[in-house]
């Protein structure tokens, strides 16, 4: 019987552990699901390095904005005042720009003024 209840409680903390895990790697994949979701065509120039872009609609405020960090970039968004790392790059910042413009050009067909 004792043994049998060990086994049940290891059973459950391996469940327990390997769960956050899948857990955490559940919400990294819906987080970049949400900002690849729609590819949309956006108009030349968009965001650049370093450069904030604000995006209104009404008294909904969104910002977008390409970091350089070290030799790569991370690419933070701001809503409702927060402000999350929604892409990285270890090497330049091709691939921060190319997300911060599909944000933005998503924003712009949502009714959004990109400024």
């Amino acid at each position: 019987m004792k043994t049998l209840i060990i086994i049940l409680i290891s059973s459950l903390f391996f469940v327990s552990c390997g769960s956050k895990k899948k857990m955490n790697d559940a919400d990294k994949t819906a987080t970049e699901s949400k900002v690849e979701a729609t590819k949309v065509d956006t108009k030349p120039g968009g965001t650049s390095t370093g450069d904030k872009v604000s995006c209104m609609m009404k008294s909904d405020k969104r910002e977008i904005q390409v970091k350089k960090q070290g030799s790569g970039c991370e690419l933070a968004y701001s809503k409702f005042g927060n402000e999350e790392v929604v892409a990285t790059s270890l090497n330049g910042t091709e691939h921060c720009q190319k997300i911060a413009d599909r944000i933005q050009g998503n924003l712009e067909n949502a009714g959004f003024k990109c400024e």
